[in-house]
């Protein structure tokens, strides 16, 4: 039982300090990299782990789903202040843009070695075309 209770308080400790930070980390003011983002950061993880549900499949074989989401890479390639602005299928995937989102980490590309943070717009697009 003192194993269990040691693993389990280990365990919370190693995943509080792999946290990502409440608040973003800015090396300077946010500019805006809509259209540039390979120019100053590069995903480290171009495979999401998105698992969809029965809704979500069933809508994706029957049309095309599209999500405009907008949000802040921190100086340190952690992503920050998800907003949907604009989807032709309300709510249905936006919890799993806005946590893949969260979950992304990216590193800084070669043109930006003073990690200059950025304000990012993408589409992001399901199913049919």
């Amino acid at each position: 039982m003192q194993r269990l209770l040691v693993l389990v308080l280990v365990s919370l400790v190693v995943g509080a300090c792999s946290s990502i930070p409440k608040e973003p980390v800015l090396n300077s003011k946010p500019i805006s990299a809509t259209g540039n983002i390979s120019q100053y950061w590069v995903s480290q993880d171009d495979q999401a782990d998105n698992y969809y549900n029965r809704a979500q499949l069933r809508v994706m074989s029957q049309k095309h789903v599209y999500v405009i989401v907008s949000y802040l890479i921190d100086s340190n390639g952690n992503v920050y202040e998800v907003t949907i602005e604009e989807t032709n299928h309300k709510g249905l995937f936006d919890e799993l843009v806005v946590e893949s989102l969260q979950k992304r980490k990216f590193i800084p590309a070669k043109t930006n070695p003073f990690r200059q943070p950025v304000y990012n717009l993408s589409r992001l697009d399901f199913g049919m075309e």
